[in-house]
């Protein structure tokens, strides 16, 4: 598997620290050694690894201790809760806190209301993702929108219509 990686990596010119892989939970139940020592292989030249969907299937700890993720990523199903369902908000404050005390940075899935990134950002929630920020879009999309943000500096310029 790195090795797939690492060669992608040479013909697109990208950076090993600039990529990140997302793990799935499911993926982590089928690890074996062989998997370990190339997630180990990957980190060690610079990829990141997260844990997406982190709560949304059968969440181990081990996983977080055993690969040493850069980055949690809460599952939609909470989010989109949070507004409506204490448990909703108490599982997402704990995720958040449990992240920050490993070290990690951690990232909520699905936020599409302000009163959902309100609640996120109070619970010390660094990054967020979803519909609110910004809707798919095709690659010409994209590339306009980067020279934006390029031409202010990397601050948050308004979305694309």
């Amino acid at each position: 598997m790195p090795e797939k990686i690492w060669a992608a990596l040479a013909r697109s010119g990208l950076a090993p620290n600039r990529l990140e892989l997302e793990l799935t939970e499911g993926a982590m139940l089928e690890q074996t050694a062989e998997i370990q020592l190339s997630l180990a292989a990957l980190k060690d030249s610079g990829v990141s690894l997260a844990i997406d969907d982190f709560g949304a299937g059968f969440s181990s700890l081990s996983y977080l201790h055993r690969f040493s993720f850069e980055r949690l990523k809460i599952d939609k199903s909470f989010t989109r809760e949070i507004t409506a369902s204490p448990d909703a908000r108490i599982i997402t404050g704990a995720i958040i806190g449990l992240g920050a005390a490993l070290g990690m940075a951690v990232l909520a899935e699905g936020v599409e209301t302000e009163a959902q990134l309100n609640i996120l950002r109070k619970a010390g929630c660094g990054q967020v993702q979803g519909y609110l920020l910004g809707k798919p879009m095709p690659e010409t999309d994209v590339l306009t929108l980067l020279e934006r943000v390029a031409k202010a500096g990397g601050r948050a310029v308004p979305a694309l219509n």
